[in-house]
């Protein structure tokens, strides 16, 4: 791999490690299920999940941007941290990695929760919407 390609801990846009395993309050930046299926990452993104109406009713993105930092202040308070892997350690993510991954957490479930809105106004009045939204589902009215 040549120099300019070659992945660092500063490209990651990671700082100082965090230890060979993640806490259990962790959220886990990264691909694939080893990430998606740490309890730290499921209770961030059920966390995150809860505000998508404010994100999706926000007016500018002054307001967005302070329910990202929410967010983060709110995951963080919990006693988790944002923490990326790399050669085998865990490193603290940089505050730019933990906004883009609860930015991109909310508009990810902003075009779901959308397109699923879509889905049933085509359904009609026979219809209605049963929450929360990680269990959207189709209730026929009797």
């Amino acid at each position: 791999m040549s120099q300019s390609k070659q992945r660092t801990v500063e490209s990651l846009q990671l700082n100082k490690p965090a230890g060979k395993l993640p806490g259990p309050m962790d959220a886990v930046i990264g691909r694939g299920s080893g990430t998606n299926l740490h309890d730290g990452s499921k209770r961030f993104r059920s966390m995150v999940d809860s505000h998508i109406f404010d994100f999706i009713y926000a007016k500018s993105n002054l307001e967005k941007n302070e329910i990202v930092m929410e967010c983060i202040q709110k995951h963080k308070a919990g006693g988790g941290r944002f923490v990326g892997k790399y050669n085998g350690m865990y490193y603290h993510a940089t505050e730019i990695k933990a906004y883009n991954k609860v930015i991109q957490r909310l508009r990810d479930q902003k075009a779901r929760a959308l397109r699923e809105f879509d889905e049933i106004q085509l359904l009609g009045d026979d219809f209605d919407l049963v929450f929360p939204l990680d269990d959207i589902s189709l209730a026929s009215k009797a």
